[in-house]
């Protein structure tokens, strides 16, 4: 699972790849759909938050979205 974060983070940023990571790891764990969105999209949210918002801290974008 860390192995297919970092991919993930590495080609989609990091935004994108927590979406994507949360909603892939609460759906194997057999989670029901609306509380995977509502998980994936406040934790997310908050990071987004918390380190752009209030620290200024631009968060990595990706390989895909750079160029």
């Amino acid at each position: 699972w860390l192995a297919a974060f970092l991919l993930i983070i590495y080609l989609s940023g990091f935004l994108v790849g927590m979406i994507l990571f949360i909603i892939s790891y609460l759906k194997a764990q057999g989670r029901t759909w609306s509380k995977t969105f509502i998980m994936a999209f406040a934790v997310t949210a908050i990071t987004y938050g918390l380190f752009s918002y209030f620290l200024g801290i631009e968060l990595y974008r990706g390989v895909i979205f750079t160029y």
